[in-house]
């Protein structure tokens, strides 16, 4: 079931829309974000979990400080991409921005850069070349990860549907390391039942950008209010919260 977030009415506001009919309530009137992502702690936690997730309160901060009302929708990962980009007027978070990608939406807002890298047990990998000659790399399944490694020949991946899956294979001793994000490590490990001091987190051999991405087919002034709202989180330290909440 979509999970949907009503911003947060002023209370002026609401003592406002008291005295008027419903026809003009503020709530009536506001526009409808329709946003999908997939469970991918920490960016999107789910609907159950205890925190949103990184990806997730930085954009309904966004949506409340525009106005707009958010409606979330949870979709395995390859679907909800797929659906942003077949649906008029709709979103998708937190996809990281690549030339494959760059014809299939319109890049909207900016969310928050992050670091590829490999994940292990004992020795560090730093390099794809040093990757390439291991027996197995795990990496989530349809996820800009695994085209890159794809894209630069590998032919020892162990597409998993989840991080959390991968990070386990690896402490198993069932895939020699994981190809995942910086920005995810933290939650994933601890998610999995780990300390992150338990692995080896390699260097980065990748910088990567998480975009608010749209449906070619958009209301300009909505992405533009959503931009100048994340001006504006950047400006005022909300965005380093939300950030530091989630990332070690």
């Amino acid at each position: 079931m979509p999970l949907t977030l009503r911003t947060i009415v002023k209370p002026f506001a609401l003592a406002l829309s008291l005295t008027l009919t419903p026809l003009f309530s503020p709530l009536a009137n506001a526009t409808e974000i329709n946003l999908y992502s997939g469970v991918l702690p920490p960016f999107a936690n789910g609907d159950d979990a205890a925190t949103p997730g990184l990806a997730i309160e930085i954009v309904t901060e966004l949506v409340n400080r525009a106005g707009f009302e958010l409606k979330l929708t949870y979709l395995p990962w390859p679907r909800a991409l797929k659906s942003a980009e077949a649906e008029p007027n709709s979103f998708v978070v937190p996809p990281v921005r690549t030339p494959s990608r760059e014809a299939q939406y319109h890049w909207a807002v900016e969310l928050l850069p992050s670091n590829q890298l490999f994940v292990t047990l004992g020795a560090s990998v730093d390099s794809y070349e040093a990757a390439m000659k291991l027996d197995k790399v795990a990496v989530l399944r349809g996820s800009v990860m695994e085209r890159i490694l794809t894209s630069k020949g590998f032919t020892n991946l162990h597409p998993v549907a989840s991080s959390v899956q991968a990070a386990k294979l690896v402490k198993g001793g069932r895939a020699d390391a994981w190809y995942g994000i910086d920005v995810e490590t933290h939650g994933v490990l601890t998610a999995a039942g780990f300390q992150k001091s338990d692995f080896t987190v390699g260097a980065s051999v990748l910088a990567s950008q998480h975009w608010i991405a749209s449906n070619h087919s958009f209301d300009a002034d909505v992405i533009a209010a959503l931009a100048k709202a994340r001006e504006e989180i950047i400006a005022d330290g909300t965005f380093d919260e939300i950030y530091n909440r989630y990332v070690d």
